[in-house]
């Protein structure tokens, strides 16, 4: 808790104690960047989707009444 705590106050209130050098050296990023991101995003949805038994046990019906149990609470 003291580190989210921390991290927030960091990023969001305390001004920046940087150098305008340290700000000039981000680089953007590039298109091989964001493919290989995509693709890991990808693959990371395709295993969680053919794996989900393996996750939550075989023949469970965990997923089969999340909709209607969210709807009712």
């Amino acid at each position: 808790m003291y580190y989210s705590t921390r991290l927030l106050f960091v990023v969001f209130v305390y001004t920046f104690s940087g150098t305008k050098f340290s700000v000039s050296n981000y680089h953007k990023v590039t298109n091989l960047e964001i493919g290989l991101l995509g693709f890991l995003g990808l693959l990371s949805i395709t295993t969680g989707f053919y794996f989900r038994d393996a996750f939550t046990g075989f023949g469970s019906n965990y997923f089969n009444n999340s909709i209607h149990s969210i709807a009712t609470t």
